[in-house]
């Protein structure tokens, strides 16, 4: 728990510094913050190092056991599939995910103190801003892993997160979790004062920093999972602009293009394209183990599973070939990746092969924000802006460009069959899961069935990247895990599981802070 007492300076940061450059690495020997230039590059080490992607990728329902005799990473993959305590010591360990965030938030609180001796202008401003909503963002991807979606009917009791507000001084203090209720008050408050500071003019690549579209992108999704329906719209909107067709991922571009997977990975981590809004390269196998077949393949995204409910699956468009996406694949009957999730290696002997991998994870995307935009219009009961959006990913997604009417959909996802786990087989597994959605309505007809087209093409757009874990817990879908050797005992993730809360790293509970229910 060393974060939380008192780390106060990165000793090596990640600065990206072109569109082909995302691993160059500079040494941080600043102690004190005596200009505002200083302040701007330790917001560079106000970003998290470390990566919880990979923990919510396997406890989704994403990923199948496909049997021991199949090749299984040093990871302890099998744990997080499992729902039992992570005991790996990498860098996708909780312990690693927890240190890495509290270190970028104790880097955003160290810039907003040393702001706090300078004049105020554009330029000291736009640090303010950023710092601010690095360590909302920090304190937020935390709680997806480590407590239970907000919920506003229990918020005031379930376990939030020690919400880091100052840089430590004193020798091992004690802290409190407080409740979700405070968590996600403190992180809103960071974002609402964050967004009308924050300036694209102080970077010289927006895109590797919290530009105004990355920050509009992050304030709509937290008010996604806060709730606030209208402000995720407005928010969404903000991040899309008045045109949202002229921003979204072009897929009909790759299709004539070479397909190697490193084609492919500097292709969707273009800096250039508008529909990338924001990058994260933390050190992280996660990309390795979705995408090299043969690194990870007795838990993963099969084949079956994904002609079952994943990009293989013939939906509304018809054929899965018309989802351009599913063309950029590389498979085995026990994997399917997908180039989305790029591995970059920091290398410390490049002669010799050796460094460090890097996952590069693209957080907020137009594709995603609109998504996030018709969830929110549905549950505000907008339907046919949902719609709207709808068929706005759909002409950039799917090959025929499809436009539907509300009718249309509402009509396709009725003849689909909701399926109740737990499932004795992956045969059970369907697009459709019974919904228990966690402190919010939905109404039976249009509305979930729109809800339940929307999580499907979340899932579509997400894979491989974790998103799907945080619908799963917000709708309470129930989760099964076949176990390949023992087929008459899968797992199952019921409703009300306090396991959708992950375990706090053990470092952290030995030093006292109170663990989640088990």
């Amino acid at each position: 728990m060393r974060n939380l007492h008192g780390l106060l300076i990165l000793g090596i940061c990640v600065l990206v510094t072109s569109c082909n450059d995302f691993l160059n690495v500079n040494p941080d020997e600043r102690t004190t913050l005596d200009s505002p230039e200083k302040v701007r590059q330790i917001l560079l080490a106000a970003y998290p190092t470390s990566s919880g992607d990979l923990a919510m990728e396997w406890s989704s329902d994403n990923v199948v056991d496909n049997g021991q005799k199949y090749s299984n990473p040093k990871h302890q993959i099998s744990q997080i599939y499992q729902w039992t305590q992570d005991t790996s010591i990498d860098n996708d360990s909780p312990t690693a995910f927890w240190e890495g965030c509290y270190l970028a938030i104790a880097n955003a609180n160290q810039a907003l103190e040393a702001l706090d001796k300078f004049d105020i202008n554009t330029r000291t401003n736009a640090m303010r801003g950023e710092a601010l909503i690095c360590r909302a963002f920090a304190h937020f991807l935390l709680s997806q892993n480590f407590c239970l979606a907000y919920n506003p009917e229990t918020a005031s009791t379930d376990l939030g997160l020690p919400y880091m507000t100052h840089t430590e001084t004193t020798v091992a203090p004690k802290y409190s979790r407080g409740t979700m209720q405070e968590l996600y008050a403190n992180i809103n408050k960071d974002i609402e004062g964050a967004l009308p500071l924050i300036n694209d003019n102080l970077y010289p690549v927006p895109t590797y920093h919290f530009n105004q579209k990355a920050a509009y992108a992050f304030a709509a999704r937290f008010n996604l999972y806060y709730t606030n329906y209208k402000k995720a719209i407005s928010y969404a909107s903000q991040a899309l602009g008045s045109t949202p067709n002229t921003v979204l991922r072009d897929w009909s571009s790759w299709a004539s293009g070479p397909v190697s997977a490193e084609v492919l990975w500097n292709a969707y981590i273009d800096a250039d394209l508008s529909n990338n809004l924001m990058f994260l390269v933390p050190q992280s196998n996660l990309a390795r183990y979705v995408t090299y077949l043969g690194e990870c393949e007795r838990y993963a995204h099969s084949l079956a599973l994904a002609n079952q409910v994943g990009l293989e699956h013939a939906f509304i468009w018809g054929n899965y070939s018309k989802l351009i996406k599913a063309k950029y694949t590389t498979s085995s009957n026990q994997q399917v990746a997908y180039f989305c999730v790029p591995e970059k290696i920091e290398y410390t002997d490049k002669s010799a092969g050796i460094g460090y991998a890097h996952t590069v994870l693209v957080p907020f995307t137009t594709n995603k924000v609109l998504l996030e935009r018709a969830e929110a219009y549905v549950l505000d009961n907008q339907l046919d802006k949902a719609v709207e959006d709808i068929n706005l990913w759909m002409y950039s997604s799917i090959s025929t460009h499809p436009q539907y009417t509300k009718e249309d959909l509402v009509s396709y996802m009725n003849t689909l069959e909701t399926t109740k786990f737990p499932a004795s087989s992956i045969a059970d597994f369907a697009i459709k899961n019974t919904l228990h959605p966690q402190g919010f309505i939905v109404q039976d007809g249009d509305q979930e069935e729109l809800i339940q087209l929307i999580l499907h093409l979340k899932r579509i757009e997400t894979i491989h990247e974790g998103g799907r874990w945080m619908d799963i817990k917000r709708y309470g879908i129930e989760v099964t895990h076949l176990q390949a050797d023992m087929p008459n005992t899968p797992l199952t993730l019921a409703v009300g599981d306090p396991r959708r809360a992950l375990q706090l790293p053990a470092d952290v509970l030995s030093a006292g802070l109170e663990k989640n229910p088990e």
